[in-house]
């Protein structure tokens, strides 16, 4: 679903006539969509509901995505994606060697490694700064190095390019459209006056669009709990990681 469909979607339901462009037009309802499109989009994909001042610990698996660099001797900094937004905790790991790195580490933190008078060893940790992934201690190999992350582009062009902004009606979002146009929907409401601004969590329109939203999240990919164990292992992440690295018995 376009981004002109969203917006011609939401002024039929609401009764207003509904816009035949978006990008470029002079026409009132046009820009204000839009615009409300835009900020609805943005806040979804920030784990924001609209009126919820608390945002969601969650991140949609379509603004999810993976990435790889390698070390290089002696390198400590290292670019990240064009589109990098934010990192998913806990899953950066060294594949050469299966260990993972340790992050994220503090700006203080950054400082005493990079000063301390060890200047090597088997784990690595990353700081992120000036838009660069900076590892220490430094590598001395070339090991190959992965993670995820979370995406910018939350729109789309209509041949599936990732951008950052709407510049074409035939354009779509990355997320659940029908989403954005619920979210969408309560805002232009809200503005046009159809529902009371000091209350308008009490609204249809707003609780519709929030048990919407509560709903995908449970069928999305990282909406899912984790199974409940039955064992004392309750942090599988450091069963493996914190195995011997070398010298095994014999026997």
């Amino acid at each position: 679903m376009s981004v002109l469909t969203i917006a011609q979607n939401i002024a039929r339901e609401v009764g207003f006539t509904a816009p035949t462009s978006l990008v470029g037009s002079a026409d009132e309802t046009a820009i204000q969509l839009l615009q409300l499109i835009t900020t609805e989009t943005t806040d979804l994909s920030n784990g924001v509901i609209s009126g919820q001042t608390s945002p969601m610990n969650f991140n949609w698996q379509a603004l999810v995505k993976r990435a790889t660099f390698t070390f290089v001797s002696s390198q400590e900094a290292y670019s990240l994606p064009a589109d990098f937004k934010d990192f998913i905790q806990k899953t950066i790991w060294n594949y050469s060697i299966r260990r993972p790195l340790i992050s994220p580490i503090t700006a203080e933190e950054f400082e005493i490694q990079k000063n301390y008078l060890i200047s090597s060893g088997i784990d690595k940790m990353i700081y992120i700064y000036n838009n660069q992934i900076h590892v220490v201690p430094a590598p001395t190999s070339t090991d190959t190095i992965n993670y995820e992350y979370t995406t910018t582009y939350i729109f789309q062009s209509s041949l599936g390019v990732g951008q950052t902004s709407i510049q074409a009606d035939t354009d779509v979002c990355s997320i659940n459209e029908y989403l954005v146009q619920l979210g969408a929907k309560v805002r232009y409401l809200i503005t046009k006056s159809l529902i009371n601004p000091e209350n308008f969590s009490a609204s249809f329109e707003y609780q519709n669009y929030v048990a919407a939203v509560q709903r995908a999240i449970l069928k999305d990919g990282f909406g899912q709990k984790s199974p409940i164990s039955i064992n004392s292992r309750r942090n599988a992440y450091w069963l493996g990681a914190s195995t011997q690295d070398s010298n095994y018995p014999a026997s």
